[in-house]
C-alpha cells in the first residue's frame, strides 16, 4: 500500500522525529511506499513579519543600547543551533511528501493515512479536525489512527463545536488506536467511537535499529553521562534528577536548547 503518515511538524521535536521515523520504517518494513506528510515551515507572510522584526531588533539596538542579534530573535538562533542536526536527520531519514495544502487529492495519491503518534489531538497545538482529517471530506481512502495523543486526560482544550466535528471525523476512521489508556475514555466518552491502547511507536524497533544510525565519528563527547530530555521542565523534575544522579553517581547531561547553546561556544 502507499501509505502517508500525518504527525505534528518535526523541525526541532527530537521525541516527535524519533516516533516518525519509528513508525515509518515498521511500515516499510511490512513492505509497504510511506511518505510523511510535510507543509512549508513559513507561510509567505512570515517573510514579511520577519522583516518588520528586523527593523525592530535594528531599533533597539541603535537607540536603545540593546545587545541583541539583528536577524534572529534569541528563540530563533536555539533553534537555528538545534535544527542543524535535525534537518540532517529528516532529510537523510524521513521521506517527506512535500504539499503547499492537505485537500481531498491525496486520497488519489495514497491508499491510507496514518494519524500519529504524538500529541496529534491536542487543541493546543493544532488544528484537531484537520488532524481527523477532515481535509478528506468524503474521499475513499483508509484512515488510521496510531498511538495518537490527546496530551491530556480531558478535553477541556476543545470547543464544542470541535467536539461535534471530530466525533463526526473519527467515526469515518478505519481503525483508531491511541498511546494513553485515557485516550480511549476520552474517545468513547467524548467522540462516540471506540480506541485501543498501543505502544508509542518509538518502542516498536529495536535498541539496535537506533545504535545502526549512529555514526561514532560525528558524535560529539557528552558532558555527563545521564541523558535527561524533560518536555516541561520544573522544579519538582530537576530535584528527582538530581536524586537519581546522586544516587547512582552520575553526571546528568541535560538536553535542551540551553544546553545546545553553551555547546556551540
Amino acid at each position: 500500500m502507499k501509505i502517508a503518515i500525518l504527525t505534528l511538524p518535526l523541525h526541532t521535536n527530537y521525541g516527535g522525529i524519533l516516533q516518525c521515523y519509528a513508525l515509518q520504517t515498521v511500515l516499510e518494513r511490512e513492505g509497504h511506499d510511506v511518505k510523511v506528510l510535510a507543509k512549508p515551515l513559513y507561510s509567505k507572510l512570515y517573510y514579511l513579519i520577519w522583516a518588520l522584526a528586523i527593523i525592530k531588533r535594528i531599533f533597539k539596538r541603535v537607540f536603545l543600547g540593546k545587545n541583541i542579534s539583528i536577524l534572529y530573535a534569541q528563540h530563533q538562533l536555539e533553534r537555528k543551533i538545534i535544527r542543524k542536526n535535525t534537518d540532517r536527520f529528516i532529510k537523510t531519514y524521513l521521506h517527506s511528501y512535500p504539499t503547499n495544502a492537505w485537500n481531498k487529492s491525496l486520497s488519489k495519491k495514497f491508499d491510507a493515512i496514518v494519524v500519529g503518534s504524538d500529541q496529534v489531538w491536542r487543541p493546543a497545538y493544532v488544528n484537531p479536525e484537520e488532524y481527523c482529517l477532515s481535509f478528506l471530506k468524503d474521499a475513499e481512502i483508509k484512515r488510521i489512527s496510531y498511538a495518537a495523543s490527546f496530551g491530556m486526560d480531558n478535553v477541556d482544550e476543545f470547543t464544542k463545536e470541535q467536539l461535534k466535528n471530530c466525533a463526526g471525523l473519527l467515526k469515518k476512521f478505519d481503525n483508531i488506536s491511541v498511546r494513553e489508556s485515557t485516550g480511549v475514555d476520552i474517545c468513547r466518552d467524548n467522540f462516540g467511537v471506540e480506541a485501543i491502547q498501543l505502544i508509542d511507536p518509538t518502542l516498536l524497533l529495536d535498541s539496535k535499529d537506533y545504535i545502526s544510525l549512529i555514526d561514532e565519528k560525528d558524535i560529539q563527547e557528552p558532558i555527563g553521562n545521564m541523558l535527561v530530555y524533560i518536555l516541561d521542565k520544573t522544579e519538582e523534575k530537576i530535584e528527582l534528577v538530581n536524586k537519581i544522579t546522586k544516587e547512582r553517581g552520575l553526571v546528568p547531561y541535560w538536553l535542551d536548547s540551553a544546553d545546545e547553546i553553551d555547546r556551540s561556544r
